[in-house]
């Protein structure tokens, strides 16, 4: 049975990852899901929604745009909706559009929805590194779960770690859970060229590459302090990170580690390049020695995700997620071991020759199929048990 499924707008411009995933999710569902889901993407008017309207004429996705959508007015209904139950704006451009189920993230759309709720929640890292959140943040993110488990929804989590710590946490989850970990699609459109890519960011060695926003659990500092050690070792290993130069949980951070990398001299070792093309970022992975993952949490790891798509090697911290995903496919490292990070980024000297990505690629396309098909697969699961828990 065809199933529509409505999808706004995730996070915006503040969380990068919260795009790159819905994004993501709705191509696999039209790609791998089409014949029993049909996306429907409801975009607001401002920067944020634009961009997705264009992704969406791009991808050939449905799209249904309206300033209801925009942040601003989604914030402004949040207290209204908190004290009826129900987004009656946003429902009533759902009904209008015939959807079967709502795919809820960034927004709450109330405790007595008339459409079923697919509610995602990628992880409980406020749970497991409590000293990173005010506490207030923490209270507020535990009060919307909370009040999410009022309303009949069933809870998606991207990892079968999460979802322990949901049951965990909140118990009032039992038998509303589904874990549904993701896996990537490969960029649409051609490959730029490799060699263009690398030298417009100055890149002539071999790199190992750390795709990860500068946020605090994103764990830099490892790897600073890991280069230093080769740095004293006479073994120039070098690093080249993308990513969001901006914690908005602490100002501080991302100067903190600028004045690190001052100290230790490693301007060179330690190459930051901001937020990059999306484009630039997949041609970076692809032409790595290796992918770097220091984080001390992930929900399910994208820089993972992407790297294994493209068979690409993964140095990792040894959390239960990255274990999850990777089992004993990767080299794991204890989260704040600089010893144990510089050997293995001792691996990777920076006058080995450049991996071959196509090549890679091609060894890795069996297997990546098999878990855009099997996200898809859960997915359509997860809409399934909605529709029937809201109608019990």
């Amino acid at each position: 049975m065809m199933r529509r499924v409505a999808f706004a707008a995730v996070g915006g411009a503040g969380w990068l990852g919260g795009q790159n995933y819905l994004r993501n999710l709705v191509r696999v569902l039209r790609l791998h899901g089409a014949l029993r889901i049909e996306a429907v993407v409801f975009a607001g008017t401002d920067a944020d929604g634009l961009g997705l309207q264009a992704f969406c004429a791009e991808a050939g996705i449905e799209c249904v745009a309206s300033p209801d959508f925009d942040g601003n007015s989604l914030r402004r209904r949040a207290v209204r909706t908190l004290a009826t139950g129900h987004d009656a704006v946003s429902q009533g451009h759902f009904q209008a559009a015939k959807v079967d189920a709502v795919f809820e993230a960034g927004s709450y759309l109330g405790w007595r929805s008339a459409i079923p709720i697919i509610s995602w929640y990628p992880d409980f890292q406020h749970r497991h590194l409590p000293a990173m959140f005010q506490a207030r943040d923490r209270w507020l993110r535990d009060r919307l779960l909370q009040v999410r488990m009022a309303g009949p929804r069933l809870f998606m989590l991207s990892s079968h770690a999460a979802e322990a710590d949901c049951l965990r946490f909140f118990p009032a989850a039992k038998g509303r859970t589904i874990a549904v970990p993701f896996a990537v699609l490969p960029p649409a459109g051609p490959d730029p060229d490799p060699g263009e890519v690398l030298s417009s960011h100055g890149i002539e060695r071999a790199y190992v590459f750390l795709p990860n926003q500068f946020w605090r659990h994103k764990n830099h500092a490892v790897v600073i302090e890991a280069l230093q050690l080769l740095k004293r070792q006479g073994c120039p290993v070098q690093v080249v990170a993308s990513g969001l130069q901006r914690d908005m949980r602490d100002p501080s951070h991302f100067p903190a580690l600028e004045k690190m990398i001052a100290a230790a001299g490693l301007d060179d070792s330690f190459r930051m390049l901001g937020v990059i093309p999306y484009a630039d970022l997949t041609t970076l992975m692809g032409n790595a020695a290796a992918v770097l993952n220091p984080s001390l949490f992930e929900g399910w790891s994208t820089t993972v995700e992407e790297s294994r798509a493209m068979g690409v090697p993964l140095l990792l911290s040894d959390i239960a997620v990255h274990r999850e995903q990777m089992r004993d496919s990767a080299d794991y490292f204890v989260p704040h071991d600089a010893e144990a990070l510089a050997a293995l980024l001792s691996r990777y000297p920076p006058d080995q020759p450049r991996p071959d990505d196509a090549r890679r690629r091609d060894g890795a396309r069996e297997a990546q199929l098999e878990r855009l098909t099997a996200f898809a697969e859960r997915f359509i699961e997860a809409t399934d048990r909605a529709i029937t828990g809201h109608s019990r």
